[in-house]
């Protein structure tokens, strides 16, 4: 038996329980891409429920016929902003809308997960990662009554009155140098509104949440008013044509709710307009309701005590070029050798649905070991560069737990040949080179 097949039958052996996980795929509403990734829905299926949240403006919008919803069993419609709202509001209006609609609806589910559309899970690990957790639970306190917060853990600092994060970093202390020199007004040694952090936050296209910890989240009113008032920042407030002129004054706030226009992005990555939600997920748990959320300010005295932080290591998830040809996609996959331990066990930026089963076949090969939280430490940072983070103040009892992953490094392509010119008079004569002879 193979590495990847033995991981894979030890992986079947450890299956969590049935519904132990419900996980929300957040992006439009497109049947052709929602039916590639029932490839890897339906394999970690019944242990882990997996639907797709969808808006229910962009169904209204789209004017599909009733049918499709029957054959689509897997869909969860929210009462959210659609795509047509924008870029800058739509991910994180999905994804609040997700989490209450699954806290409600999914009770017995002992985690509430979130995915990208365009992300691609192995399904054996998946189903082992929560299976251990499971165990690792049971451990220490019993399943489903802990507050467990599992991603790719980055660093980010947040503007509480803006509503956009600064200084991006894998730690700390690389965090807030990076924040120092993007934004050195504010970001200093001091807490400050428009600087609160640095806090960890699960970034990329999974994470997951105890239900505890969702719970937590939708019973917090500063969360929700967090999230209200990031809406209503990104709303386009300037007067356009065929609206009332009232001597050129910008609309009101609830001129400008009913109107419905938000500001666009000037490009994809567009801080100053999109608002993350994963980064302002981080930013609520460590804050929470004592402190800025709702961006008042920076004390930092509420959130979630006693926080266990799963976090997924590096090389773990990997973005691959498959949004346009298919020739870069493969050649991306092509970057690693999935069959030996280390491949990548996540694959991100699958955004065409052609591309989903590929990228499929090849998570399938990849080996890993059974990923049973290898260490698990009490969260505090070593250095003193950095300011203290508010997820370390007094009565905060925070862990940090880390997976077995020791990342393989991407394979070195052989560099091509140059082709060489052809010599005048070898080149294959044509059918009018003949003809031309005959005559």
């Amino acid at each position: 038996m193979s590495a990847a097949a033995a991981a894979a039958a030890a992986a079947v052996s450890v299956r969590p329980p049935a519904g132990f996980a419900v996980i929300g795929i957040i992006g439009p509403d497109n049947a052709k891409l929602r039916s590639s990734l029932r490839g890897w829905t339906e394999a970690v299926s019944p242990a882990v429920l997996a639907r797709f949240a969808i808006s229910l403006r962009d169904r209204a919008s789209a004017q599909w016929p009733a049918q499709v919803t029957a054959a689509e069993p897997d869909i969860d419609f929210l009462d959210c902003l659609g795509q047509r709202s924008g870029a800058g509001v739509v991910i994180i209006s999905l994804f609040d809308a997700w989490l209450r609609h699954a806290v409600a609806r999914y009770p017995h589910a002992t985690f509430v997960g979130r995915a990208d559309s365009d992300a691609v899970p192995s399904p054996s690990w998946l189903l082992a990662m929560l299976a251990a957790e499971s165990e690792r639970q049971a451990q220490h306190g019993g399943v489903g009554e802990q507050h467990v917060y599992a991603g790719s853990m980055q660093w980010y600092h947040w503007d509480e009155l803006a509503f956009r994060p600064w200084g991006w970093g894998m730690g700390p202390h690389g965090a807030h140098r990076r924040a120092v020199h993007e934004n050195p007004k504010h970001c200093t040694a001091e807490p400050s509104p428009r600087c609160a952090g640095p806090f960890p936050f699960a970034a990329g296209p999974l994470l997951m949440l105890s239900k505890p910890l969702a719970r937590w989240y939708t019973r917090s009113a500063a969360v929700a008013k967090a999230v209200s008032a990031a809406l209503d920042s990104r709303l386009n407030r300037t007067r356009g044509h065929g609206d009332d002129t009232d001597g050129g004054k910008d609309l009101s706030l609830a001129e400008a709710r009913a109107r419905g226009h938000f500001l666009p992005l000037s490009e994809p990555g567009d801080l100053d307009v999109r608002i993350f939600d994963d980064v302002f997920l981080g930013h609520a748990f460590c804050v929470g309701d004592g402190g800025g959320v709702g961006g008042h300010s920076a004390g930092g005295v509420g959130g979630v005590s006693n926080l266990t932080i799963l976090a997924l290591p590096p090389g773990l998830i990997e973005d691959f070029p498959c949004g346009g040809g298919k020739s870069g996609c493969q050649s991306g996959l092509r970057r690693f050798n999935w069959t030996v331990s280390g491949a990548p066990l996540i694959a991100h930026h699958i955004r065409k649905p052609e591309y989903v089963p590929q990228a499929l076949a090849q998570l399938r090969r990849a080996p890993f070991a059974i990923p049973h939280a290898a260490e698990c430490r009490p969260f505090s940072p070593a250095h003193t560069p950095a300011p203290r983070p508010y997820c370390l103040r007094e009565g905060r009892s925070w862990q940090w737990c880390t997976l077995p992953f020791k990342p393989a490094p991407p394979m070195k392509q052989p560099p091509r040949k140059p082709l060489k010119p052809k010599p005048k008079g070898t080149a294959k004569p044509t059918f009018w080179d003949i003809f031309r002879g005959l005559c």
